[in-house]
């Protein structure tokens, strides 16, 4: 029956790589760079393991493995792979977003101009208010018109007549 290997010492790698100082949810970077360096760890193993003919490599030469891409400028490049790697994916996820982000720039462009216009017609009133005062007055002006019609009439006051006696001319 095979026996589980127990490791005598705490691994330490994870907080090389893991800002303590942040909620490691928080430190991405660090994050994507640990995953890197398991990558690596990993590619290494299998690299090696192919060298001595499908036999796992020795626990020195894992820990060789380990030392290797723990050493502070392994880490900081890692680290560099990992925030470049979040800014193209951040500028892909903008860019696939651009489409609908003008899309609703614009509705909301078009909305704020119609509640623009909505405004300007209630100040001033109302379009409906605004024929109605045009109506009236119209109105108003025509039964001006046929009262004084009416009036000369009844009257036997001739207005063209009047006029013509108010700018001096007369015609025979």
């Amino acid at each position: 029956m095979e026996t589980v290997k127990q490791k005598s010492e705490y691994n330490k790698v994870f907080e090389l790589y893991v800002d303590d100082d942040c909620d490691a949810l928080l430190d991405l970077p660090g994050l994507i760079a640990y995953g890197l360096y398991k990558k690596q760890k990993r590619e290494i193993i299998i690299a090696l393991k192919k060298e001595n003919e499908g036999k796992s490599p020795s626990d020195e030469e894992v820990k060789t493995a380990t030392l290797i891409h723990t050493t502070p400028n392994q880490r900081s490049v890692l680290r560099e792979q990992a925030q470049e790697l979040l800014t193209v994916y951040a500028d892909e996820y903008v860019n696939s977003l651009e489409p609908e982000i003008q899309k609703e720039a614009l509705q909301n462009e078009a909305i704020e101009n119609a509640r623009a216009i909505r405004q300007d017609i209630k100040r001033s009133n109302g379009y409906v208010r605004q024929v109605f005062v045009g109506m009236s007055s119209a109105l108003a002006w025509t039964l001006l018109l046929i009262i004084a019609a009416i009036a000369s009439a009844l009257f036997g006051i001739d207005p063209i007549e009047g006029i013509q006696q108010l700018l001096g001319t007369t015609t025979a």
